[in-house]
């Protein structure tokens, strides 16, 4: 069993400026870098043979936007990587304040999870079409009130054998998107997401999954040349 961090930790849908939130505008505004020193810290994700994204990672955190989201990624999943996660999403939102936000989510994925009975007898729900048709794949999505403004949405893949759990905070169209993130803290999500995968699903360890990102911050700094980031997994 894995914690999949390929996949962002933090999703931020609205109506962004892709062309604004480049990795060239993220390394000065964000990470005090100039803009020529970061290509050893872009990660290019492809999809089906096209790219899809660019990751700029610096100190072990990863942003990745669209027009119609921003994805924030972690390279570990302790407090400080997370806390460093959320961190970056809040200058963000500070610093792009007028952004059409209407919610932000936090997500935690669990996949390699064949051998895992508790979550195997979860997917066996009734097959109204068994005898006639092959079954290839099942999927149960449940959602759940976690607080009076966040909801916690479930879903057990068969096929990918993942589980995946979206905590779904809704930000109203006058609240300060920044705040909204602050009061509802990552590694607390987290510590839930865990306390629940292990009561009711099994999942008491895992190893990690994520980008093998460069431990410096670009080109031009004294630890290094930047070398290739590709994904790794770890214990």
């Amino acid at each position: 069993m894995k914690l999949d961090l390929l996949k962002p930790v933090i999703v931020i849908p609205g109506r962004w400026n892709a062309a604004i939130l480049s990795p060239e505008w993220l390394a000065p505004h964000f990470f005090n870098l100039d803009q020529d020193s970061i290509d050893g810290n872009i990660i290019e994700v492809y999809e089906s043979g096209a790219l899809t994204k660019n990751i700029l990672f610096i100190d072990g955190i990863g942003i990745a936007a669209s027009d119609a989201r921003v994805e924030i990624f972690a390279s570990a999943e302790d407090a400080d990587h997370f806390g460093m996660v959320q961190s970056a999403a809040h200058r963000l939102l500070s610093a792009l304040a007028h952004t059409p936000i209407g919610a932000c989510g936090y997500n935690f994925s669990f996949s390699d999870l064949g051998d895992n009975e508790a979550f195997q007898d979860l997917l066996e729900v009734e097959d109204p079409l068994k005898g006639e048709l092959v079954r290839t794949n099942s999927k149960v999505s449940s959602t759940y009130e976690y607080s009076n403004d966040v909801e916690l949405n479930v879903q057990k893949d068969q096929r990918r054998q993942s589980l995946s759990l979206n905590f779904h905070r809704r930000i109203a169209p006058n609240e300060e998107a920044a705040e909204a993130l602050a009061a509802f803290p990552l590694i607390d999500a987290f510590a839930f997401a865990k306390e629940v995968t292990a009561k009711y699903f099994g999942i008491e360890s895992y190893r990690v999954s994520a980008f093998d990102v460069p431990n410096h911050r670009g080109v031009n700094d004294d630890k290094g040349e930047a070398q290739s980031a590709q994904a790794v997994e770890s214990r």
